[in-house]
């Protein structure tokens, strides 16, 4: 009998780490546009636990509202390097993507043979996010190397923005979270037009660090709680050096 109970008691510890291994596995969006534009790029910055780098797991990133007519799906596979780690995930918008008012970002740990059918972790946002035609937000020019003690200058354009500056700013800034320690140095906006263009200049500390791989970021951000409320956001490919 002894003998028995501790088979069972074995077999029960095994059932129960397989369902703890299957439970850690998670996704989430941390951060992502509430306003996104066919044919454009959205930035969604999203994070994984867990994840077997031993199978053909990918990281997938997509844009949906399947009650739209027609239907919004655009979605985008990331490798995953890491069992556990976050990346701002950079998803091409189907330029014959429709409008909605109501579309969602969705992350999700799947096979990238076998798609949906072996999705380990899914999670996604409330259905706020709009896809409008007329909506424009773009860097249009920026230097890809700034001196220390130095203004560098990104130079914007935006169109259709509704919202109001009461509510939300536009932040512009160089930043590496690469580096050892992290920065960013920021130029905000309080005060812009539903349609511009406009040079901002970012001040550059004479102390800067000299580093390689920074971006630009540009974003209209909320007010009150800052990045936790996006309506857009936009970046430069990581090529751009501090020295």
């Amino acid at each position: 009998m002894a003998k028995l109970l501790s088979v069972v008691l074995c077999a029960l510890c095994i059932i129960a780490g397989s369902i703890q291994f299957a439970c850690a596995t998670d996704v989430n969006v941390l951060e992502f546009p509430k306003m996104v534009a066919p044919g454009e790029d959205a930035n969604v910055k999203v994070s994984w636990n867990d994840v077997p780098t031993d199978k053909d797991y990918v990281i997938r990133v997509q844009l949906e509202d399947w009650d739209a007519k027609p239907p919004v799906c655009s979605f985008k596979d990331f490798p995953v390097s890491s069992p556990s780690g976050e990346m701002t995930a950079v998803l091409p918008i189907a330029s014959n993507t429709g409008g909605s008012a109501s579309a969602k970002f969705v992350v999700a740990a799947l096979s990238k043979s076998k798609a949906w059918d072996d999705c380990i972790a899914s999670n996604g946002t409330d259905k706020v996010v709009t896809v409008n035609s007329s909506f424009k937000f773009e860097i249009t020019e920026s230097p890809s190397t700034v001196s220390k003690g130095s203004a560098a200058k990104v130079k914007l354009s935006w169109k259709d923005v509704k919202i109001s500056p009461s509510n939300y700013k536009l932040v512009v800034q160089i930043e590496n979270w690469e580096a050892k320690p992290g920065f960013a140095y920021v130029t905000t906006i309080t005060d812009f037009k539903p349609a511009e263009e406009r040079v901002v200049e970012i001040k550059i500390p004479a102390d800067a660090p000299s580093a390689k791989d920074c971006r630009f970021v540009a974003a209209f951000i909320s007010v009150s709680t800052d990045w936790k409320d996006v309506h857009a956001v936009v970046a430069t490919p990581k090529d751009v050096e501090v020295k």
